[in-house]
């Protein structure tokens, strides 16, 4: 009964994982008043969720500075971008079906953007956190699962 119902899960949770598309797109975001060229990918996650994955993400290229749902790494280093350390600007948005994640970089004499050696680069990690971050609530899916099973599993 137990492997039939883990079995069962896993595949709901499988489905769902392949349901999730990873598309990131070109756009703009104010900064210092001035639109910059940034990137931006949706998450069909909660908003809170996606704020704590970010910030979580974001803490490998520097000290995350957060202003609401703007955060900030002034001194980021993020190899195969930039030689020297960068600033990351970025924002997380509700959109009507999950989250908006939208993140700019600024290499100290341009900004990252379409046609730059590093545009390619950004978008791979924008991608590798919207997958990281669905792979990640799934295991916690999982989890809370396995816990509701055991909790079964004694009542009977």
């Amino acid at each position: 009964m137990k492997s039939l119902f883990s079995v069962a899960i896993l595949l709901i949770f499988s489905i769902y994982a392949k349901g999730q598309k990873v598309i990131v797109e070109e756009t703009t975001l104010e900064v210092d008043k001035i639109e910059r060229p940034a990137m931006q990918i949706f998450l069909e996650m909660d908003v809170k969720k996606v704020d704590d994955y970010w910030k979580k993400y974001l803490k490998q290229f520097g000290k995350v500075d957060t202003k609401g749902k703007t955060f900030l790494v002034l001194e980021a280093e993020i190899p195969g971008i930039s030689s020297q350390t960068a600033r990351i600007v970025s924002e997380i948005k509700k959109s009507k079906n999950g989250t908006i994640v939208i993140w700019a970089i600024d290499q100290g004499d341009s900004w990252v953007q379409k046609g730059n050696s590093s545009y390619n680069e950004a978008i791979n990690k924008l991608r590798t956190f919207a997958i990281s971050t669905y792979t990640d609530e799934i295991n916690e899916q999982i989890k809370e699962a396995e816990k509701e099973l055991k909790k079964a599993e004694k009542e009977e």
